[in-house]
């Protein structure tokens, strides 16, 4: 039981490591103390999670508000589109921008697109258009080692060992150490600690340089 404890500990301290790094660019002929509301749209990639997506917009919504801005979330975009026309809407396009801009008297709107989200590594792009010309006035890239990848085997094998000892019968214990082997590596695949710390630390070095309002 003692070596267990250890063991588990020790894997703790494995996974607590996570770095991350960002660039950013604007664009110099854009007067941003003329931006006020900014939307941040939509989010992207192989999340597979809507909370996961709305708590990527909300770490940016924090960012631009503690930059001056009046950010709106993309449930109160979603809210008023509605899920279908939501779901159709290309937001990269000068239509698709303008009619965020119309409908809620939005400055500038702001898309995330997640490249990369696994156990061992997070990355993602994100840019910032004016709605009356559709431009791209800022942009930001940045990604992170999440330290992972011995959690999820952990996650899996923990999961496993578990249904193994509440299973039954020879055959239920086999067939409950794989379910609780599926559940658990699926739990190391989730929105985990250590993804939160590292996406935490990506928006904000990303907006580091993001201007300042006055």
């Amino acid at each position: 039981m003692k070596r267990a404890f250890f063991l588990s500990c020790a894997l703790g301290l494995i996974v607590t490591a996570g770095c991350a790094s960002a660039t950013s660019s604007l664009s110099r002929n854009v007067d941003f103390s003329a931006i006020q509301r900014v939307a941040v749209v939509d989010v992207k990639g192989p999340l597979g999670d809507e909370g996961v997506r709305n708590y990527i917009a909300d770490l940016f919504s924090a960012q631009l508000l503690s930059k001056g801005y009046q950010p709106l979330e993309r449930r109160q975009i979603k809210s008023v589109l509605g899920e279908q026309e939501f779901q159709s809407t290309d937001f990269t396009s000068p239509q698709g921008v303008a009619r965020v801009g119309q409908i809620r008297n939005v400055d500038a709107i702001l898309l995330v697109n997640v490249a990369v989200y696994s156990s061992q590594q997070v990355a993602l792009t994100t840019k910032l258009l004016d709605v009356e010309t559709g431009d791209i006035i800022w942009m930001g890239s940045g990604d992170g080692q999440t330290g992972e990848t011995i959690f999820t085997a952990a996650g899996a094998a923990a999961g496993g060992a578990l249904g193994w000892k509440m299973g039954g019968s020879n055959r239920g214990k086999k067939v409950a150490g794989v379910a609780g082997a599926v559940v658990g590596g699926a739990s190391g695949q989730s929105l985990s600690p250590k993804r939160e710390a590292i996406l935490k630390k990506i928006v904000v070095k990303i907006m580091r340089h993001f201007p300042q309002q006055r």
